[in-house]
This record gives structure tokens, sequence and C-alpha cells, in this order.
């Protein structure tokens, strides 16, 4: 059976009995998830399809962010229908996409485990849309929106180890780690250099090699996700 035929019979269980949503949200996040794997096949890790099925992959019995199973999981199988309609017209018009996919900026296997986290003291929410649209831009070579992302990161996560600014999160690592995340601090410079800085008569715009810091936020990452285990533990 397809997936799109998994997604539709059950939601034949489920229409007159809705709480069986929740007791069949596992297999909608798993169908949400295979699919997107497929999708991801054909159009690349960054794609609109794959993008809105997200909430759908990361639900539990409970949803995601304040929306019920019953609505991400319709809207998982509008999306993947759409995916498939988008499918068959380029078979109708004898063209299949080829897109020259590029690597993720941020691991979306790092941004799932994000998106677990559990803290009553902080609400992960923005840091993961951050990470998701750090991964669009990049795709995009969006590189200015890269930069200002990641100035953003940077700006949001002090707290989380107990700090104001990232210039103390940095300082009160340990060396190895400190040296790791230098570069977030040139990323930072230009940033502040588009943000801050009036039209000119002569203007440059920064390449993708100017604004990678790929490594370095990832290694801030998983400090993040250490150091909250660290803390519920």
């Amino acid at each position: 059976m397809t997936i799109a035929g998994s997604f539709s019979e059950l939601f034949a269980v489920c229409e007159n009995y809705p709480d069986n949503f929740k007791a069949y949200a596992s297999t909608f996040k798993r169908l949400s998830i295979e699919a997107s794997a497929l999708i991801d096949h054909h159009f690349g890790p960054v794609n609109n399809f794959s993008q809105h099925l997200w909430p759908a992959m990361h639900m539990t019995q409970d949803g995601y962010l304040g929306r019920d199973v019953v609505s991400l999981s319709y809207e998982a199988n509008q999306v993947i229908f759409g995916a498939i309609n988008h499918l068959r017209r380029e078979r109708l018009i004898g063209r299949k996409s080829t897109v020259d996919v590029k690597p993720t900026y941020v691991d979306v296997g790092t941004i799932a485990v994000l998106g677990s986290l559990a803290d009553p003291r902080f609400d992960f929410t923005r840091l993961v849309q951050m990470c998701r649209e750090l991964n669009v831009a990049h795709q995009q070579e969006c590189n200015i929106a890269v930069a200002m992302l990641v100035r953003a990161v940077m700006d949001h996560i002090p707290p989380i180890f107990g700090k104001t600014t990232f210039a103390e999160v940095a300082n009160s690592r340990p060396k190895s780690l400190k040296e790791t995340l230098q570069p977030l601090e040139s990323i930072r410079k230009i940033a502040d250099t588009f943000h801050h800085v009036q039209i000119r008569k002569s203007e440059t715009i920064p390449t993708a090699t100017a604004v990678n810091a790929s490594n370095a936020v990832e290694s801030l990452l998983q400090e993040i996700i250490r150091t909250v285990r660290e803390t519920r533990a």
C-alpha cells in the first residue's frame, strides 16, 4: 500500500472515533517520516513539502507545539498529496526535477534532538525554527540571512548556560571548545556590518564561504543538548 493510501486507511479508522487519532499518533508520525525521506530523495533535503511535514514528523500523542494530532495528520496528508501531484505534473511535461543539493548548514538530526528537549525553564521552539531557516537560507544562497540567523542564535542561547552574552558562554567553556566556537564571532561581525551600515556608493555581499561557520554552530548546538540533558539528569 502507498503512504497516501495508508493515511487514508487510518483516517477511515479514526473518522468516527477522534480518540483513535491519539492511539495512532506514532503511525501517522512514521508515515510522515517515510514520506519525507522519499520526497527528499527526489527534491533534495530542503524543499517546501518536507519543511511542512516537520510538525507531523515530531508529534506525540499530545501533538506538537500546541497543535493536536488530528490537525497535524490532516495537514501531513495534504502535503503528501501535494508532493504526489507535483511528481505527476513533472511526468506530464516530461521533465524530472534536478536539484543541486548542498549539505545542510545545521544537521537535521541535531534539529530533531533540539525539538525533543524538555526543560521547564526554556522553550526551544524559536531556536529550532532559526535552525530550520538557516538550512533554507543556506540552500537558497541567502548569505546575508545566514549571517544574521547565526548571530540571532548566538544572542538567543546564553540563558541556557546561565549567562547573558555569547562571549560569556564561550569563555566559560573548555579551551578546545572555546577555540571551536571562535568562528562565530567573525560571523557576528559580518552580520553587524549588513545590519547597521547604510546604503553606500559601492557595496559587497558575503559569499557562502564567508558565512560558513556550520561546524562551530554544530558544536554550539551539541553543547546546548549536552548541558540541558546534564541539568535535567
